[in-house]
């Protein structure tokens, strides 16, 4: 239910909606991990979310904090959105994390120190910002 409404809100940063319902939409009952077959979206293991890409799809505002409730991330792509403000401390406690790609986006600050969380991390990118 949590890899639900982490997802959800992702999707209302898309419809430029900062609201979430918890009235059941267009995708039913299906498992979050079916929410998407394109190169983009969600792609599952054990039905733990472990890469959510959304290139390009217009995203705005910031990255919701909730992005931490997804603790099995290995790869996050939000490249050529719109999203702005900071990258959110919980963001680093994602300890499985090892690419990260938030470039071309409008995010602004420093990188924080608590980047050195991410052990595992092997790519960052967050050129154009």
């Amino acid at each position: 239910l949590v890899q639900r409404y982490v997802v959800r809100l992702f999707l209302a940063l898309i419809e430029g909606d900062s609201t979430v319902s918890d009235d059941v939409n267009e995708f039913g009952k299906r498992h979050e991990c079916l929410w998407w077959k394109d190169d983009d979206g969600v792609e599952c293991s054990k039905n733990e979310i472990r890469k959510f890409w959304l290139r390009a799809k217009g995203l705005q505002g910031s990255i919701p904090t909730e992005i931490s409730q997804l603790s099995q991330l290995v790869d996050i792509n939000f490249w050529g959105n719109e999203l702005s403000g900071t990258i959110p401390e919980q963001l680093y406690s994602l300890s499985m994390l090892e690419r990260l790609a938030l470039n071309r986006n409008r995010l602004t600050g420093a990188l924080s120190s608590g980047v050195g969380n991410l052990q595992k991390l092997v790519r960052l990118s967050l050129a154009t910002n």
